[in-house]
Order: structure tokens, then sequence, then C-alpha cells
């Protein structure tokens, strides 16, 4: 009840009410539409913080909806400055949704030039805020790389059914940044061992110390094809038998696994090498018979009054006593080629000769390619990494940069608050930064890459390029102390927390919905410990997908959540982003709220009442105190601009 009348925007039921005053509750504009007009729409709503965003990438086109910083020229960011501030209106920005992460992954892998025009999209946004605002949020998607949301299953969190024992692993190449993908289905070949215990855990030895196999009745050893599944139980019952702790992750993994896979993959090649070697060195052989036969007969034969027919003999006869003459079968080949070894061997040699050399060429080339995909698997072997280890160093890097460009930014325009980058949580199908832990990590490693980045002066250090090495980083700056250069960070690089992707991970929650509400209010509470949030996002859903529903017609916890933030000290706009409902999407969400619509009373209101009876001012008119209301509007003798009736 507002005052001393109850009116629609009252909240009724059991329900402790949401106490969220109006002046931290804002609203974003429609991305793919014209920023300046729509922040005129959202002033003249009543909006007091608004967030404008962008969709488009690249090269922006305004009629099909795909808009872009640097579609705004200088007198048009200037009007949104002044029209924001003239209305007491504070702004932040959403960088493109064509941005997911700063890690640079492509489908090939993680690519530094993809990282570049990813980092290059935030820096537009930057230099749109540092003109348009008086500083605030830069925020962007997250979605760094896959990661299955089995992952976290200790939390209550399952995926698809198949996880378990089908699931897809992801893993990367430190020094490459190649993407490498390997169902737990695989199957991988191992020779059957003999054991000497019943769990199978302790292969048997011969005495001289050699695994014992298993072997079929002819003496050859035996195999068997082993999975994801398998290899994790085995590793589990080990544990089980040393009295070791088995850590999910850890103990058995998706690198080990992998590993495991490149090995056989490296006998395999190992073997076809070796068979390769074999072949040269056979064929090398048989060519230096020739030449050999070649050098001792050529010069005799062809000297002047030498019986020819007797050398030819004797090459015959070399050419059998050393294995080298030709089957029946290549003989009948023979004169199609118009070769006849009887009547001319020397022609035959010289014709073989030619062949031997191309056949090596042939086994050489086999070798060589056999030796390349040896080697290029125990590289493979040496620097094959779970995703999240070669992906987050990425990302970090990326976002270290983005704040640091801010930095400068603000530096440069004079603002008057820091601009900071906000990595924004999204929905749990896209990947590393949806879950809070993740986000946290993010903002946390980010801010030790950028103090790193302000504070070390070898530019090698940073890049670990050889490239690099005796050249000064550009981001140094010997003025800072350890102390404020992890100040600035912690000011320039905060989360932007949307409770409505959030949201999403209880689809994959297996308890019920009044713990996953205590689950996701808990990750809050770490993310402020870290003070990890600078921005808020509020949108509703039922937690399958994001709809963007008004604030309270879902099932997202705002009460805990909000009392959580505000418990956590944060003081910052709550930007409710609508979906089809527009600018109702902010009436609703007041009405959930509870934030009052009227001013407080004032002692003007209040005063002498308590001794004359006198009433205080009516907070609406009807009637003959409002004679306009019924008329025309071209008929009335006073109306607002926006055409608003007196009452």
């Amino acid at each position: 009840m507002a005052d001393n009348y109850f009116h629609a925007m009252d909240q009724n039921g059991k329900d402790e009410p949401i106490k969220l005053n109006p002046d931290y509750i804002g609203i974003s504009t429609p991305p793919f539409q014209d920023q300046l007009e729509s922040l005129k729409t959202r002033i003249f709503q009543g909006a007091k913080h608004v967030e404008l965003g962008f969709t488009g990438s690249g090269k922006g086109n305004m009629q099909q909806g795909s808009t872009t910083p640097e579609m705004y020229g200088k007198e048009q960011r200037q009007n949104i400055r002044h029209l924001a501030k003239l209305n007491d209106v504070t702004l932040s920005t959403h960088a493109t949704v064509g941005v997911s992460g700063l890690s640079g992954r492509t489908e090939q892998g993680f690519v530094p030039e993809a990282q570049e025009q990813a980092l290059n999209e935030i820096k537009r946004a930057v230099d749109f805020a540092a003109d348009t605002t008086d500083g605030g949020s830069i925020t962007f998607h997250t979605g760094e790389f896959p990661r299955p949301v089995s992952n976290y299953k200790k939390e209550g969190f399952e995926g698809h059914f198949s996880d378990e024992e089908r699931g897809q692993i992801t893993l990367a190449d430190e020094e490459t940044g190649e993407i490498m993908n390997l169902r737990k289905d695989t199957p991988i070949s191992r020779p059957k061992f003999e054991y000497t215990d019943k769990e199978k855990t302790i292969i048997k030895k011969d005495k001289y110390k050699y695994d014992v196999y298993e072997r079929n009745e002819d003496g050859e050893i035996e195999f068997e094809t082993v999975t994801y599944k398998k290899l994790e139980d085995e590793a589990r019952a080990e544990a089980k038998r040393d009295g070791k702790e088995f850590i999910e992750g850890e103990t058995y993994n998706g690198v080990k696994f992998y590993k495991k896979y490149l090995e056989q993959q490296k006998e395999l090649y190992r073997a076809d090498a070796m068979r390769w070697r074999s072949q040269i060195k056979g064929a090398v052989q048989r060519r230096k018979d020739f030449e050999e036969i070649e050098e001792r007969y050529s010069e005799r034969r062809n000297q002047p009054g030498v019986n020819r027919d007797k050398i030819d003999g004797e090459i015959v006869q070399s050419l059998k006593e050393r294995g080298l003459y030709p089957s029946p079968d290549v003989l009948k080949q023979l004169p199609e080629r118009g070769i006849d070894v009887q009547e001319n061997p020397l022609a035959f040699l010289q014709e073989q000769l030619k062949e031997m050399r191309a056949e090596e060429k042939v086994y050489d080339d086999m070798s060589l390619s056999q030796g390349r995909q040896l080697a290029d698997t125990e590289r493979k072997i040496q620097n094959v990494k779970d995703i999240a280890d070669v992906g987050v160093k990425r990302s970090t890097d990326g976002i270290a940069r983005a704040a640091i460009y801010a930095y400068n930014k603000e530096k440069e325009q004079k603002l008057d608050n820091p601009l900071f980058i906000a990595p924004e949580n999204i929905w749990p199908d896209t990947g590393y930064g949806s879950h809070p832990d993740e986000l946290k990590d993010l903002i946390v490693k980010s801010r030790d890459r950028m103090v790193t980045r302000l504070r070390e002066k070898d530019l090698q250090k940073i890049t670990g390029q050889e490239s690099d090495k005796g050249k000064k980083n550009p981001d140094y700056d010997g003025k800072l102390t350890d102390t404020k250069a992890k100040k600035i960070a912690e000011d320039r690089i905060r989360a932007t927390f949307d409770i409505g992707h959030a949201n999403i991970w209880r689809k994959y929650f297996k308890g019920s919905d009044k713990d996953f509400d205590k689950w996701m209010i808990k990750k809050v509470e770490g993310l402020n410990k870290a003070k990890a949030i600078g921005h808020v996002h509020l949108t509703d859903n039922f937690g399958f997908d994001d709809e963007h529903l008004t604030p309270g017609e879902g099932n997202a916890p705002f009460g805990p959540f909000i009392k959580k933030m505000q418990e956590g000290g944060y003081k910052g706009p709550m930007i409710i982003e609508p979906g089809h409902q527009d600018i109702q999407a902010m009436v609703g969400g007041m009405k959930h709220f509870h934030s009052p619509v009227y001013r407080s009373r004032t002692w003007g209101d209040v005063k002498d009442s308590y001794l004359t009876g006198g009433g205080m001012r009516p907070n609406y008119v009807v009637g003959k105190y409002s004679p306009d209301a019924g008329m025309p509007e071209d008929q009335r003798a006073f109306s607002f601009w926006s055409g608003v009736q007196i009452e």
C-alpha cells in the first residue's frame, strides 16, 4: 500500500516482499534498433539507468538490425551523452552479441587472429562507452570453449544421459592451440595381461621382470579393447588397493585417456616406419648389387674386340647368383618393354637401376610420412592438456588486454568513473564462463594477468614468444606499485551476473527447486566475496531457455538474489533485459520488486495535521478537480508535452 490507498503495484502474499529501490532499476534498449532513438524512448518511459547494446560485428547494417558502435558518429555520441546527462540517466554498454569470449576459439582451435578480431569488437564498444558515458560497464558474453555440464556432477548437475560412458572429451594442444575431441567410448586396443590378484590390478612379471601376457594356442599375444569407463574403473581399483583417494577428474581424466589413445597411434606409426625402413634397406641393397654388376661388366662389354656374348652370359650368371634374375612372370613382361635379358642383360641392368631408385624414393617418402606422424604424435603427447588449462590462459589474457585498453581510454577522456570490462555468464550449453565458479575464475585470473601486464617490463616474459626477446612491454607502467596495479585491475575487471542465464542451470539440476535456489545464492555469495560482480542483468525464465520474461513471471530466485547482493554491498544498477514485452518488463519488475513508484511523504504533507486536522495533498485528482480529464486533447486547458493527463 502506498500512502493511504491501495494500488495495482502493491505486492501481496505470504512471501516476504522484495525491497528494491527504483533508483537501482534500469532497462536495456533493443540492440537491433537505433540506440539514440531507443535512449529517447527509454527516457520518456521513465528509465533512470539505460543499457545500450549492439548485435553486429564487422560492418553494420541498420536495415538488417546488425548494429555496431561505429555506426554512431561523433555528433550522435555527443547527443547520447548530453541526453543522458540532462535527464540524469546513467548509461552502460553491452558489446555485440556476436562475440562469445576472448579465447580466440574457432572450429579449428584457438586461433590468435580470431582472438584479435573479438578483441577489436570489444575495443569498439569501449570507444563508444568512453564517448557516451562517464564510466561504467562494457558487458560481453563468455562461452570461452566447450565444457560438459557433467563436470559439475558433484554439485548435483547431470548433462546428457550418455555423458558418463559416451560423452565427448575435449582437449587442446598447449603449443598450437589445436582442439582435439575424443569420445569416451572410443576403443583402445591393448594386450591382455596376466594378473596376480583377483581385482586384476597387479600385472604378473616373469623372472626377467617383464609383463606376462595371455597367449593363444599358437603362442600369439591376445588383445582386448578398453574404453574410458574401463580404464577409469581400473584407476579407481588401484587407488583403493593403495589406500589413496580417487579424485574425480584428477586421478583419471580425459588427458590420460587421450594419451593412451595417442600411445596406441604411436605404436602403429612406429611399426609402419620400421616396416618402410626395412623395405628401404632391402631396396638399397638390391640397387647396390645391380650397380656392382653394371660397374664390373659395362666398361668391359664396350671395349673393341671383346666377346660380348661371353660377357652377357657372365652378367646373367651374376644376376642368378645374387637372386636378381627376373622371375618367369617378369620375363614374360620384359619383351613388351623392349627388353630381352638374354640378348642384352646390360640394358636390363640399367632399367632395373631406374626402377630401384624410384622404388627407394617411394619407400623414403612413406618412411618420412610415418616418421613425421610419429614425431607429431610424440609432440602431442607432450603438449596435450585439458581444454580449460589452455583456454583459460588465452581468455584471461584477452580480458586483461581489453581492460588495459579501457583503462587507457578512461584516462584519455578523463572520465569520472572507471570503465570496466564485464564478462557475462551465458547459458550452460555455451561452455566455459557460464558456471558461477568459472565466471569467478575468469575475473580473478584476468585481474592477475592485468597486473602482470602493467608491472612486467620484459615483453617476452608475457608472451613467451622468441620473437619478442629484448622488446619492452608497451603496457608497462613503472610508476605503479603492485598494490596500485591490483586496485586498478579490480576496478576495471568485474563480472556482469545475469540471474536468468544462471537459472538455466536448473534444467540440469537433479535436486529440488528449493535446493537449486540455495545453490545459486551460495555461488553468488562466493562471487561477492571475491568482489567479482560489478553489473547485474535481471531476466526471468522457467529454467529451460533464455526467454527474457518479465521478472517474477518465471522461477528465478530474485528475492534471495537481490537480498544477497544488497548484503554484499552492491550499489550499481540492475538492468532488466526485456523480451517482447518491452517497457512492461520494467513495470512488471518494479511490481515484483515492491519498488515504490510514488515519492515518500515530505514534512509539508504532514505538518500541523495532528493539530489542525489539515489533510495531506492528494496523490491524484478526479472529477471537478480535473475538469479537463474527459475533454478531447485539443480542448484541454493544460496538458504535458507527453500528453499524459494532469491527474
